[in-house]
């Protein structure tokens, strides 16, 4: 995974259960061109136009509750500040193989619209993957939206996407977002 400077945080670091609620301070909002799709093996590039506002309050709070729930079940929360503000969040959880091999799937990497493309997300997922490898993960894995930034940031750390196996760990894909690993 890449390495480089970090010029917009002061601090990426694990966060504790009482931080979660930070979470509200992170922009969510995006504007997308485009999109790459997961056909036949390959990824296939269209353009596509989205505007997507924040995400509402009771959204925030909502996934909050869901945040605190799964680190309380030992997932990997990062929180990425600029002195004080939350700026960039990251939530890594185990789940189960039938092989018992330990994967950890990346639920949520998020950083606040004006910090993107700076080195935020890359400086999240190499304390991620430090983290995860220590608890003795052998992959991580997630689900991606099909917009073309996220695509390029998990490719840009190194992630490349796969095809589902017929596991039952993967039993909720519904073949739409792309798997990574």
């Amino acid at each position: 995974m890449a390495k480089k400077e970090y010029h917009e945080i002061s601090e990426c670091r694990i966060l504790n259960r009482r931080e979660i609620k930070k979470f509200v301070e992170i922009d969510a909002a995006k504007v997308i061109e485009g999109v790459f799709l997961w056909h036949s093996g390959a990824l296939v590039h269209a353009k596509r136009h989205w505007d997507l506002p924040d995400w509402s309050k009771e959204e925030k709070e909502e996934k909050i509750e869901r945040y605190e729930n799964e680190y309380d079940k030992g997932a990997i929360v990062v929180g990425a500040f600029l002195d004080s503000v939350l700026i960039g969040f990251a939530i890594t959880k185990s789940i189960s193989i039938a092989d018992r091999q330990v994967i950890y799937e990346l639920q949520q990497i998020v950083v606040s619209r004006e910090h993107r493309k700076k080195g935020v997300g890359t400086a999240m997922m190499n304390l991620t993957i430090e983290k995860a490898t220590e608890i003795g993960a052998r992959a991580i894995c997630l689900l991606s939206t099909p917009a073309e930034p996220a695509i390029r940031f998990y490719l840009s750390v190194g992630f490349k996407p796969f095809d589902v196996p017929s596991d039952e760990a993967f039993s909720w894909w519904d073949g739409r977002d792309i798997i990574w690993k």
